[in-house]
């Protein structure tokens, strides 16, 4: 899409992309590795297409949304594991879905993320990033906090170790 609006946008000599990417581009969690990479990929999308094209008054933003209340956990854990050896990790993955499931359950609703696109296009100079949520906290004590702590903190609250 970007490719297709890019032209349009340089021609008029302003514009604004606005990408939905999520925490999981910045703070990754067990079973859920290529999701997480392509979040991960969002996130340096976003970054390298804003230098580019901000000489063009065109803005680009990317809203990271922690846990929301969708179905996303219902198929999501399993086929982002289909690759592992399931009886292996079995124990580990069941664990985990279940407190996914919780997760997501007592997530935020998904307005917040409507709300947060809505507040950057009537923004004057919108950010690059914009965490949303009660996980929004996350991102930044994972670079504050030793990585051996932060990691323990995942495994533990994962249910990985037990």
């Amino acid at each position: 899409m970007v490719k297709e609006v890019l032209p349009i946008m340089r021609q008029q000599g302003h514009g604004q992309i606005i990408n939905v990417g999520s925490i999981a581009g910045l703070v990754a969690g067990p079973f859920w590795a290529f999701y997480c990479a392509s979040k991960h990929a969002v996130e340096g999308y976003t970054e390298s297409l804003r230098y580019e094209v901000k000489r063009f008054n065109i803005q680009v933003s990317l809203v990271e949304p922690g846990y929301c209340k969708t179905n996303i956990v219902n198929t999501s854990v399993e086929s982002a594991a289909s690759g592992l050896i399931q009886e292996t990790y079995q124990p580990y993955l069941s664990r985990s879905k279940e407190k996914w499931i919780q997760v997501i359950q007592n997530g935020d609703d998904p307005k917040l993320v409507a709300e947060t696109i809505l507040h950057i296009i009537q923004s004057k100079s919108p950010r690059i990033r914009y965490l949303v949520g009660k996980e929004k906290w996350i991102p930044p004590i994972k670079h504050i906090i030793p990585e051996s702590i932060f990691e323990s903190m995942e495994r533990r609250y994962w249910k990985l170790d037990s």
